[in-house]
Order: structure tokens, then C-alpha cells, then sequence
């Protein structure tokens, strides 16, 4: 078994609505895990709810950044549902074309409705 990694990290942009008194705060929660299945990375990562109220229709907006020149060479969606309060989902992303020796960062935006 070959082992190899993918370098990793998580920029978290998360808007919240100041107008409503009774906000969801969708944050990261622990390591994001790079995996291979069947020759395809992937990455596995949980998401937690903070927040005061439920986030509805919640996505993982996810880009994959070459760390050699900072351009954006992958870029997938997670649709995530509705996490309640003090909620965590974990979600995975497929990640075709990337390899797993490949030098690259994770970015991801959360974005739900309240």
C-alpha cells in the first residue's frame, strides 16, 4: 500500500443574518480527512450548528486550491439540509481529476437559509 497525503486546511466564511436575534453559526468541527476509494479522493468534514436556530437548506460550498500558483482548480457542492441547534453533519466530496500526492488547500463556505 502506497502511502501518500493530501495537505489540507479549511478557510471557513460563514454570513450570518445580523437582523434576527435568533441566528444558526454553521462552523467547522475537528480536521478535515482526505481518503482515497477505489483510485478518487475525497474529503470527509463535519459541520456544527452554534448557533441559536436551525439552518435550513444549508450547503458546503467546497474549492480545492492549487497551493503552486493559488488558482481555484475544483470546485463541488454538498448539500447539507437542515441542521438544528447543536446539530453536527458530516459530508463528503469527491474530488475528481485530484490526486493524492497533489500539493492543495481547502476552501470552504457554509451558506443556509433561517
Amino acid at each position: 500500500m502506497h502511502k501518500t497525503h493530501i495537505a489540507l486546511m479549511a478557510y471557513i466564511l460563514v454570513s450570518i443574518a445580523c437582523y434576527s436575534p435568533a441566528s444558526a453559526d454553521l462552523v467547522l468541527q475537528g480536521d478535515i480527512f482526505g481518503f482515497q476509494r477505489d483510485g478518487v479522493c475525497f474529503i470527509r468534514a463535519t459541520v456544527l450548528n452554534q448557533g441559536a436556530a436551525a439552518a435550513h437548506n444549508s450547503e458546503a460550498h467546497v474549492e480545492v486550491v492549487d497551493n503552486a500558483d493559488g488558482g481555484v482548480i475544483l470546485v463541488e457542492d454538498a448539500y447539507l439540509g437542515t441542521i438544528g441547534v447543536g446539530e453536527q453533519k458530516t459530508f463528503e466530496v469527491e474530488l475528481p481529476g485530484i490526486g493524492f500526492g497533489d500539493d492543495i488547500n481547502t476552501r470552504i463556505k457554509f451558506t443556509w437559509e433561517e
